[in-house]
């Protein structure tokens, strides 16, 4: 199946539940399904207003302990999370990525090529527009 190894049994057992597709624990609200039970106990916070991590700064509470972690980073000014290409730091990992793919993704790069060579067509069917033009008028005047 894979070549991942396992210190106990239990572990292997679990483990396999992902080759298998086994889902023993189900949400009764919308029936979305997961391997493990304390996936699940996380998972039906979504349809509660269960918020457990308070923050200790300020008022503030979360149903999942890494929004927390999210949001202290920032009452402490954290930016541990630093893009390779132009060194911007942002708080949060998903901030991170929604930076590189908007401002550094090989999509952004076609795009702004495109944008960069439709300009210069532009600018070049004006001055041919214009030299037209001029031509005409010179006829014209002769």
């Amino acid at each position: 199946m894979c070549t991942k190894g396992f210190t106990t049994q239990a572990h292997l057992k679990e483990h396999l539940k992902i080759h298998t597709g086994y889902k023993p624990y189900s949400c009764e609200v919308c029936g979305k399904s997961f391997i493990r039970a304390p996936d699940l106990k996380k998972h039906e916070r979504v349809h509660s207003n269960e918020r457990p991590f308070a923050c200790h700064m300020c008022d503030k509470a979360f149903k999942h302990k890494s929004h927390l972690k999210d949001h202290e980073r920032r009452h402490r000014g954290e930016k541990p999370f630093v893009c390779s290409s132009c060194t911007k730091a942002f708080a949060k990992a998903s901030d991170l990525k929604r930076h590189e793919n908007n401002m550094h993704s090989e999509r952004k790069q076609i795009t702004t090529a495109n944008a960069i060579q439709s300009e210069t067509e532009q600018l070049q069917a004006a001055a041919m527009a214009a030299e037209a033009e001029q031509q005409l008028e010179t006829i014209a005047c002769s």
